[in-house]
């Protein structure tokens, strides 16, 4: 079955943190990533409960990208709405909610990789 839309996030300093801590980017892609994925479940509308379970995280390049695939193919009209229906923006949500937490959780993982180095923060 296809998928029909996936999400990227993407941050400049994400490069900054990969070639400092791998380990430590790792695991904030994990953890965003499945943040995002609980959100875009919770706030999924749910008739079937098929397009709820269609909503799923995977990683590429070595678990630096975190990608959460809609598998239903109407999930696409669901989120972004169609002619005759309003949208019920639950992916768009979820990205939303988890920008405000990326935001934080980079300068956070920035900062103590700076402090730890022994660096000045630019």
């Amino acid at each position: 079955m296809g998928k029909p839309f996936s999400l990227v996030v993407v941050d400049s300093r994400i490069p900054q943190l990969i070639a400092k801590a791998p380990h430590m980017a790792k695991a904030m892609i994990k953890r965003l990533t499945f943040q995002c994925e609980r959100e875009a479940k919770y706030g999924c509308p749910v008739d079937t409960g098929y397009l709820k379970s269609t909503i799923q995280s995977r990683f590429e390049n070595k678990g630096f990208v975190g990608i959460i695939d809609v598998g239903a193919l109407y999930g696409i009209y669901v989120n972004f709405g169609t002619w005759c229906r309003g949208p019920n923006p639950f992916m768009s949500n979820a990205v939303a909610s988890v920008q405000a937490v990326l935001q934080q959780v980079l300068n956070e993982n920035f900062d103590r990789l700076v402090r730890d180095a022994g660096c000045g923060h630019s």
